[in-house]
């Protein structure tokens, strides 16, 4: 089986890139960027996710689910 490693990059403004490899190749990735919003007239950091990719001989491995905790375990703790 591949061993999946994930790992983290800062994008270019406020923000993380999720990243999984295996075998020494990247076979995912899913990003989160930070804006600012008004709600209710006041504001408010919210985070935009996007950029969820998994390579196609990757797609039964449950790649995308855990990139996707990864990202959200992350946010949760902005």
């Amino acid at each position: 089986t591949d061993h999946l490693l994930f790992s983290t990059a800062e994008t270019a403004g406020a923000g993380k890139v999720f990243i999984a490899r295996a075998d020494g190749r990247i076979v995912g990735c899913i990003s989160v960027a930070y804006r600012s919003v008004f709600v209710d007239g006041k504001p408010q950091r919210v985070g935009y996710v996007g950029d969820l990719k998994v390579h196609p001989s990757f797609q039964e491995s449950r790649v995308a689910l855990k990139l996707t905790q990864a990202l959200f375990g992350y946010a949760m703790r902005q």
